[in-house]
């Protein structure tokens, strides 16, 4: 046998079992007193064609519209010869809307029921006005429209075409040749990370489909359909709890991973409710976890406070003074944790100890009296979508020492990923339940350092893991560019670039520095909660021994997106031609400077938003299309 393996993709699976079914029976049929082995003899250059037919001619969705027309990006260009004339004209027409502040105009119109239907969009660049559609038909439509609309003010340049489902082909062929070589070659040699991202992105794919795909498990019911079906549901969520135990089996061997922990909310089996408050804080399951910790870290506290040269909002103590703090040496001593020597010894992308890396983190942390940020699920996604284009002169803390703190599942995933690549710790493969990041800002020399430490937590017999990571903040620098040296982007054209965040610790560290630029951006007001109001309320049994929530008040950071969108938007990400819309149709956020003359100087958040057809269409279109 020559090495190597003939993948077939999952869309073809049932017509190829069919095709051969029927090429049996008719076999049997006509050679009835034949050895069943001389007809297995026969089969390879019938497997091996529709392997190669898989490559060269493999099948793609049909896209289609909701009125029936093919899916075809429609772009039609005019000259404009009378601007200020054009927009009057264009904001006087009644099928068209213009966006706030934007010279971009949205055509809609209703339909039977009165609900409005996306035709295009119109932007106004300049000298350019392109008219935007997703059809031909729109695209002459829209060409007539906009020549009675604007006469003698634009004059019609050119119409071009890109067919969606020719561009899916050749990309489609294109992958799955570099498939058939990685199947033949060693697949050990292909870097990890473009691994992970080829098999997760495959993964994605997979499961989007197997939810509504009749499954034999399931009594030949959808996953979907079993989820409203009391008698099935069980089956079901044994079948999702043996995904999660795959999961983890994964992550303990190291191997790439896919999270399946969204089917829950997809397919209604979580009960629906949202935390009032974090979990347990990586600082207090060290107090519990270690005697003593919490003390010491008041008591080095207390004598930073007393010190002349202490500055309430900006004094951080350095590798230095923590190893040369007696009370901290004897501590450490008397613990038999770890040398002083270590104490705070972290470097950019160390992984620290675990006994002595918490000691310069969590002591900064209690000079500025635990300033903690709870970031909402919704955000999190917001805040991934957001470019992070900002210069070093424009990062800027809260606090000189102050946590974030993530608990949706986004996050923790990304971390369980980075995580499951550090052998050395216990909780390598575990599954985490919040992740709390402790950042402090200090200046070293001529330059501003953060210093990003990752504590994650299971909430388990194991104290928390910390990753800590510097970067330096360098005034006319982009802060991209100290990313990419931490966590390099993958290159165009590789298997790592295929997925929109082939690296779980520069994605880490995006929605991180982006947290802190929403915390400190104007127009911001987070909810302070506190912690004793759920002494006396259901949620919080505080008389257990293991508390269900953090005893630390918290600033929540809640997110401007309606749970229900965020859920579309996150349905819409797990389908492969979902993706393409979402790229064309999301505006991603950014980031923009105040105006010289503003009072108020802070940079502000401009969020991403959906700017196309109505969301519940697309993302019911988007599911509905069959290869």
């Amino acid at each position: 046998m020559e090495s190597g393996m003939l993948p077939f993709a999952d869309v073809m699976k049932d017509e190829v079992v069919s095709r051969f079914s029927d090429w049996h029976q008719g076999y049997r049929l006509q050679h009835s007193d034949s050895d069943e082995r001389e007809f297995f003899k026969q089969t390879p250059p019938f497997l091996h064609n529709i392997w190669l037919s898989s490559i060269l001619d493999p099948p793609v969705l049909h896209l289609k519209n909701m009125d029936g027309t093919d899916l075809l990006m429609t772009h039609v260009q005019f000259d404009v010869i009378e601007e200020t004339g054009l927009e009057a004209a264009l904001d006087a027409a009644p099928e068209l809307e213009r966006l706030s502040g934007e010279t971009v105009w949205q055509w809609s119109r209703p339909n039977a029921p009165g609900k409005p239907i996306m035709y295009g969009e119109i932007v106004l660049n300049g000298e350019i006005l392109e008219l935007n559609c997703i059809s031909a038909q729109h695209g002459e439509r829209g060409r007539a429209m906009l020549e009675r609309l604007a006469p003698g003010m634009v004059r019609y340049r050119r119409t071009s075409q890109e067919d969606l489902g020719k561009k899916m082909r050749d990309e489609v062929s294109a992958l799955r040749q570099h498939e058939a070589c990685i199947s033949i070659s060693s697949w050990e040699e292909i870097p990890l990370d473009e691994q992970e991202a080829f098999i997760l992105d495959h993964m994605a794919r997979h499961y989007r489909q197997w939810i509504d795909e009749p499954i034999p498990a399931l009594d030949d019911h959808m996953p979907r359909d079993a989820a409203r079906d009391p008698t099935i549901r069980p089956k079901l969520i044994g079948l999702i709890h043996e995904l999660e135990a795959a999961y983890h089996r994964a992550l303990k061997s190291g191997v790439p991973a896919y999270d399946p922990s969204w089917m829950w909310v997809e397919l209604n089996l979580d009960d629906g409710s949202t935390p009032m408050h974090p979990p347990p804080l990586a600082h207090e399951r060290i107090a519990s976890l270690m005697p003593g910790m919490n003390e010491l870290c008041h008591s080095v506290a207390e004598q930073a406070h007393r010190r002349p040269d202490f500055k309430d909002l900006s004094t951080i103590l350095d590798a230095d003074e923590i190893r040369a703090n007696p009370e901290i040496q004897r501590f450490f001593r008397h613990k038999g944790w770890a040398s002083p020597e270590s104490v705070g010894a972290e470097s950019a992308g160390e992984v620290a100890r675990p006994m002595s890396a918490p000691a310069r983190v969590l002591i900064n942390f209690e000079i500025h009296r635990r300033k903690i940020f709870w970031v909402d699920e919704s955000l999190v996604y917001m805040l991934a979508k957001t470019d992070l284009d900002v210069t070093g002169a424009e990062m800027r803390v809260p606090f000189s020492s102050f946590a974030l703190v993530f608990t949706d599942r986004h996050t923790l995933s990304l971390a369980e990923r980075m995580l499951s690549r550090e052998k050395a710790s216990p909780l390598a493969g575990c599954l985490l339940k919040v992740a709390t990041v402790y950042i402090m800002e200090e200046r070293r020399e001529d330059r501003r350092v953060i210093s990003v430490a990752f504590a994650l937590d299971a909430l388990g017999a194991d104290p928390p893991h910390f990753s800590i990571h510097e970067i330096p903040l360098v005034d006319d620098r982009p802060i991209r560019q100290a990313l990419d040296e931490l966590a390099p982007r993958p290159q165009t054209g590789t298997l790592g670039s295929l997925a929109p965040e082939p690296k779980p610790l520069r994605a880490l560290l995006h929605i991180t520095i982006n947290a802190i630029l929403y915390a400190t951006s104007a127009g911001v007001a987070p909810e302070f909660r506190r912690s004793a109001e759920l002494r006396d309320s259901k949620h919080e049994p505080f008389h257990s021994t293991a508390p269900a929530f953090s005893s630390e008040d918290v600033y929540f950071l809640p997110g401007n997106i309606e749970i229900s969108q965020l859920r579309r938007l996150q349905a819409l990400e797990r389908v492969g031609t979902g993706r393409q819309l979402l790229h064309r149709f999301m505006v991603r956020g950014h980031w923009r400077r105040a105006a010289p003359g503003w009072t108020d100087q802070r940079i502000r958040w401009i969020n991403p938003y959906w700017k196309g057809p109505d969301m519940a269409a697309v993302v019911e279109r988007a599911y509905r299309m069959k290869p």
